[in-house]
């Protein structure tokens, strides 16, 4: 990972906390060569994550704690970003459509969003969303079994891809971990990426969901290029040369 050394502590630690999650135990070493810092930064972080209540100190690393547990993207709390987005990109369901959601918070407040009296069908990974949608009156809420990623309480695996290849959808809601021109949508959980590329395989129109933090970040793993997405629906509007870039690929960007 590049870059990383340009964050704010706070967003380091923040890309530390996503790690430890997806795996429930990390190493300083590992991590400082995926986050491209020293080995006392992340010392550093992770004490700082120590004394939060995220993370126990082992030797060499950290593990997670119950109290990051139960801050698990699986259970969201709203943001005012997450429930901005949520509620511009609500906008875009149509009745009797077909709509895949990725797995994250943001994509949850999507769904939130929806009004009660759409009726459409949902696929999905993100159980909050399907928890969130299955009670709905007229809406149709599909998922398949898999192993659940601790991480982002995200169904993964092989027979989810073969569902989502039989999906013709109108519309996917793409989480991101990080957008750029360069680097495309970002990811730090290599088990979600054969999900994240048949959703947008499967979709006639992807919009990204992500707060404006996602530009700066980085992430280990390529979801796609930029030039895949049809839109970008996010909190605040990015900078001028960041914006022409994006409309030199043809995305739009969008803000509430």
């Amino acid at each position: 990972m590049e870059g990383s050394d340009d964050l704010f502590p706070e967003e380091r630690q923040a890309l530390l906390l996503k790690l430890l999650r997806a795996k429930g135990r990390l190493l300083v070493q590992d991590a400082s060569t995926q986050l491209g810092v020293s080995v006392d930064t992340i010392r550093r972080d992770l004490n700082r994550l120590v004394r939060a209540g995220f993370a126990h100190r082992t030797h060499g690393g950290a593990l997670m704690t119950a109290k990051a547990l139960n801050s698990l993207p699986g259970h969201c709390t709203m943001s005012d970003p997450e429930s901005s987005i949520g509620k511009k990109a609500a906008s875009l369901v149509k009745a009797d459509s077909v709509i895949v959601f990725d797995s994250g918070c943001t994509c949850l407040e999507v769904a939130k969003n929806i009004p009660t009296d759409v009726a459409f069908t949902a696929v999905t990974n993100n159980l909050a969303v399907a928890q969130a949608l299955a009670r709905r009156p007229g809406t149709t809420v599909i998922v398949a079994t898999g192993r659940v990623l601790k991480g982002s309480m995200s169904i993964v695996g092989d027979e989810f891809v073969r569902l989502l290849k039989s999906v013709r959808a109108d519309l996917c809601f793409l989480g991101a971990c990080s957008i750029g021109p360069e680097t495309g949508v970002g990811a730090f959980e290599p088990d979600e990426l054969p999900i994240k590329q048949q959703m947008i395989e499967s979709a006639s129109k992807v919009i990204a969901v992500a707060s404006g933090e996602k530009f700066s970040a980085t992430a280990t793993f390529s979801v796609c290029p930029l030039n895949t997405l049809d839109a970008i629906i996010t909190d605040q509007k990015p900078p001028k040369s960041l914006l022409e870039r994006f409309e030199a690929f043809e995305v739009a960007t969008a803000t509430p």
